[in-house]
């Protein structure tokens, strides 16, 4: 069984210890652009846009998902510090995940300004095992030097994925509600934990 999982923890900017650990919970909505990617890439059929084997990018189009032929298809979460493209994202939004989710529903811009996060780089650690459990952890650490407060509601994991032998775009392949706040000065770690039992 394939599982998908979350967790956040803010600390102060200085210290080690977080004060909030959400604890790790049982993600609630893979999309359907993740089994659609998958399929794709195990069958090596070319899925044409607007079908159930293309995908839905950021602005609701859609796009074609190529198989993965000389590399083309391979999905890449590594978004580097400071782009919200894709990686792990962080927003605002209220609104339930469902599996047809393809954007984050108000997503927290990059920067030091008002309601801004800094983010850093997302990072994809070596699969390993854990008991009898296969788990392959995604993080983000994000900062918050924004002058006040801000409250995460949404978390969102993005991937690189290309929709053509040379063009790529990000695709949305999960999507949670995850309720905690960054106090200004304060960093949080966001993870997802893909796990296999």
């Amino acid at each position: 069984m394939m599982e998908l999982m979350h967790r956040a923890k803010v600390r102060r900017i200085d210290e080690d210890a977080p004060y909030y650990d959400s604890g790790l919970m049982k993600s609630r909505s893979f999309t359907l652009n993740l089994l659609r990617i998958i399929g794709v890439n195990m069958t090596r059929e070319n899925g044409a846009g607007n079908s159930e084997q293309g995908l839905v990018y950021t602005n609701g189009n859609w796009a074609a998902n190529q198989n993965g032929i000389n590399d083309y298809g391979i999905m890449s979460a590594i978004a580097l510090a400071g782009d919200t493209g894709y990686g792990i994202l962080l927003g605002t939004g209220t609104t339930s995940p469902t599996v047809s989710d393809y954007v984050m529903e108000t997503l927290i811009d990059q920067g030091a300004g008002a309601g801004e996060l800094n983010y850093g780089s997302t990072v994809v650690e070596i699969p390993s095992v854990d008991g009898t459990d296969f788990v392959l952890p995604v993080w983000r650490s994000f900062s918050n030097t924004s002058g006040g407060n801000i409250t995460v509601q949404e978390i969102g994991l993005m991937v690189h994925h290309y929709y053509s032998t040379s063009s790529v775009l990000n695709f949305m392949i999960a999507h949670d509600l995850l309720n905690f706040t960054i106090n200004d000065g304060d960093a949080a770690t966001v993870e997802y934990l893909v796990k296999i039992s």
